[in-house]
């Protein structure tokens, strides 16, 4: 079996929403992703995969998260929420919102503030990474992904979630 992993570090804040200390409030990290795919055998050209194509596949799905405020949908709806019903009367509709967040004097990007289906955990990234991988690289390479790291908090100490799939094909 042949295998090639490559990482990339991130810098991103996030809450924990139903969290009951300190990581229910909005606090920042760097990340470090790191992918693994596999291949029992090699291309024409003697690879896994050519390291161009797994750039690619950082530049699409994690270097977007890259400097950005990751939110769960709840989250992201009660702000949305809060903004309507403010006692000042301000009507803020979700584009408005989105320029006020970006500050553009301070080179804010509005795309930065990220809507995300779940709980923004480290746990959490790594399946959403593994599931995107999964299918970016097998349909377009036909080689395996082995596993997704999530490193949380590089200093002073590396903690990680993994995500694997259950060799059975079964997710414990």
């Amino acid at each position: 079996m042949y295998r090639v992993v490559k990482t990339c570090y991130l810098d991103m804040a996030h809450r924990v929403r139903g969290h009951k200390g300190k990581c229910q409030n909005v606090h920042g990290h760097t990340y470090m992703v790191e992918l693994s795919l596999s291949s029992p055998k090699l291309s024409e050209l003697g690879m896994v995969v050519d390291f161009h194509e797994f750039s690619e596949f950082f530049r699409t799905y994690v270097l977007p998260f890259d400097h950005s405020l990751l939110t769960c949908k709840e989250d992201f709806d009660k702000v949305l929420e809060l903004c309507e019903y403010h006692p000042t009367g301000a009507n803020l509709t979700m584009r408005k919102l989105r320029e006020a967040w970006a500050i553009p004097e301070f080179g804010g990007d509005a795309s930065s503030w990220k809507k995300l289906p779940f709980n923004p955990t480290a746990e959490n990234l790594a399946a959403w990474f593994f599931a995107s991988a999964s299918h970016y690289f097998r349909n377009r390479y036909g080689v395996q992904v082995d596993y997704v790291r999530v490193y949380e908090q590089l200093h002073p100490v590396v903690a990680y979630a993994e995500f694997r799939p259950d060799p059975k094909g079964v997710e414990s």
